[in-house]
C-alpha cells in the first residue's frame, strides 16, 4: 500500500513543479540567445574565408612578382636617319623618345617592360562583437541563480515553519514530545 503524500510532501513538489517551468521558460531564451551569437559568428566566419580567399590570390600574384618583376620585350632597332630608336609591343611600335621610361627598363638594345606590382589594401575582417550575447548570458543565469534561490528560500521556509509547528506542540505536549511512554 502505498504512502499517502502530507500536505507538507505537495507543497514542495507544487514548488518543484513551479521551478521547473520557471527553468524551462529559460531554455528557450538561452537557445534564442545562442543561435543569434551562433549566426554572428558565421557570418564573421564566411567575411574572414572571403578575404583569406583574396589575400591567398594576392600572395601568388606576388610571388609571380617577385620572380619575374620585368618581361623581355625584345631588342631596339634604329630609326633610319634620326638618332632615335624603337622596339614593338603587342604588335604596336613604340619610339624610344616618347615612352615613360618608368615603365620600361633598358639592357644595352634590350627592352624588358617592368610589370605592375600586386596591391592590396583591403583591411581585414572585423571579428564578430558577441559581448553583447554575453551580456544576455549573464543576465540569464543571474536569473536562473535568483531562482534558484527563491526555490531554497521557499522550501527552507516550509520547514522552517514545521519545524516551528513541532516545537509549538512539543511545548504544548511534552509527554508525547519526549518519548515518554505509559
Amino acid at each position: 500500500m502505498a504512502k499517502k503524500t502530507t500536505a507538507r510532501q505537495r507543497d514542495i513538489a507544487r514548488l518543484a513543479e513551479q521551478y521547473q517551468s520557471q527553468l524551462g521558460s529559460l531554455t528557450s531564451e538561452y537557445e534564442d540567445i545562442y543561435q543569434k551569437k551562433q549566426s554572428a559568428l558565421q557570418a564573421g566566419g564566411a567575411q574572414t574565408g572571403e578575404y583569406a580567399k583574396r589575400l591567398e590570390e594576392f600572395n601568388k600574384q606576388l610571388a609571380a612578382y617577385k620572380e619575374n618583376p620585368m618581361t623581355m620585350l625584345g631588342y631596339m632597332k634604329p630609326v633610319k636617319k634620326s638618332t632615335d630608336y624603337y622596339f614593338t609591343e603587342d604588335g604596336k611600335t613604340k619610339y624610344l623618345s616618347k615612352i615613360n621610361e618608368g615603365d620600361y627598363s633598358f639592357e644595352g638594345l634590350a627592352v624588358y617592360r617592368k610589370n605592375k606590382m600586386p596591391t592590396f589594401t583591403e583591411e581585414a575582417p572585423v571579428s564578430a562583437d558577441i559581448s553583447q550575447y554575453d551580456a544576455e548570458s549573464a543576465a540569464l543565469e543571474e536569473k536562473k541563480k535568483s531562482l534558484g534561490e527563491g526555490f531554497q528560500r521557499e522550501v527552507a521556509e516550509r520547514k522552517a515553519g514545521r519545524m516551528s509547528a513541532v516545537g509549538r506542540r512539543a511545548q504544548s505536549r511534552p509527554m508525547l514530545s519526549k518519548g515518554v511512554t505509559l
